[in-house]
């Protein structure tokens, strides 16, 4: 039994795998087409959810003056003419929250509030933190 002469590597690989297709150009061009176009919305997308106002927020101080009163000294930055809420919390030394606060801030002059919060506390806390600000409709 003899075996088939290859002249060239094609050959080979085309007898060990069968013939290959080729892609159509036009195939690949629709396909070209239809990834930037997603791209495109994705990223006008992205854009569009940061550019919305929000609002930050950032401890100045807090003090701990009993097992039942924790204060948080802060500020709150957002559109002076919004208005945010913001969730203080006061934790114990193993994180635990023994303490909450949500205040609301109205509109105001400026767009940087300075606030001094008192957290009534269910233990003695050790911390004081500002769980998160967002903006209310």
């Amino acid at each position: 039994m003899t075996t088939p002469a290859f002249q060239h590597d094609e050959d080979l690989i085309r007898a060990r795998y069968g013939r290959v297709r080729r892609a159509n150009p036009r195939s690949l061009r629709i396909l070209a087409i239809a990834l930037s176009a997603i791209a495109l919305g994705l990223m006008i997308w992205i854009g569009l959810g940061f550019s919305k106002a929000q609002a930050s927020s950032q401890i100045i101080s807090f003090n701990v003056v009993d097992s039942g009163l924790t204060t948080l000294h802060f500020e709150v930055t957002k559109p002076a003419e919004d208005t945010a809420e913001c969730v203080l919390e006061a934790l114990s030394t193993g994180f635990a929250q023994v303490g909450v606060k949500t205040v609301t801030i109205g509109p105001a002059e400026t767009d940087t509030v300075t606030l001094f919060e008192e957290i009534k506390t269910s233990e003695l806390a050790t911390t004081a933190v500002i769980d998160h600000c967002t903006l209310v409709d």
